[in-house]
């Protein structure tokens, strides 16, 4: 029988994922974002940098309802936490205008994140479409319907309020 993961409890994800990679990772999560709940089940972990003045090599720690990017430079930790609710735009991004292994996320207080030197950008991107179930899709008009160029987009009639 097949079970999704909504349907199992947290002690039940655990176990399954015990002795993997994953489960390592998620020690690791909650010891870097200790405002994440506990509760909070790590889904997949990326090798990425986060582009700022300089480009701080991490990872993207991406959960139900975080994405977390981890940094640490020179001894300094570097921490980014955006809960999946006020992610309004996640678009596709090349790196120089040129290799196309970047996202750029923007924030509903319009601060924006951009992500490069993924590997699996696209895997990244389809994640990202999974977990941010208020966005919907909509495909630029100077991409003419290609792949890269589809954005995930605040839907206007979706409302916090209810």
């Amino acid at each position: 029988r097949l079970q999704l993961i909504d349907d199992l409890t947290y002690e039940d994800v655990k176990k399954c994922y015990r002795g993997s990679t994953v489960s390592k990772y998620n020690s690791q999560y909650h010891k870097l974002f200790q405002t994440v709940p506990k509760e909070e089940i790590l889904m997949k972990v990326y090798s990425c940098a986060l582009l700022r003045d300089i480009l701080l090599q991490g990872r993207l720690y991406i959960s139900r309802n975080w994405l977390c990017f981890y940094a640490n430079l020179f001894g300094k930790d570097i921490k980014v936490c955006i809960p999946v609710v006020s992610v309004r735009l996640v678009k596709k991004h090349k790196t120089a205008g040129l290799v196309p292994n970047g996202l750029a996320i923007t924030m509903d207080t319009g601060q924006k994140y951009v992500f490069v030197s993924l590997l699996s950008r696209d895997s990244v991107y389809d994640v990202l479409r999974r977990i941010c179930t208020h966005l919907q899709v909509c495909a630029s008009p100077e991409s003419d319907g290609k792949l890269f160029g589809i954005n995930i987009q605040f839907h206007p009639s979706f409302s916090l309020d209810g």
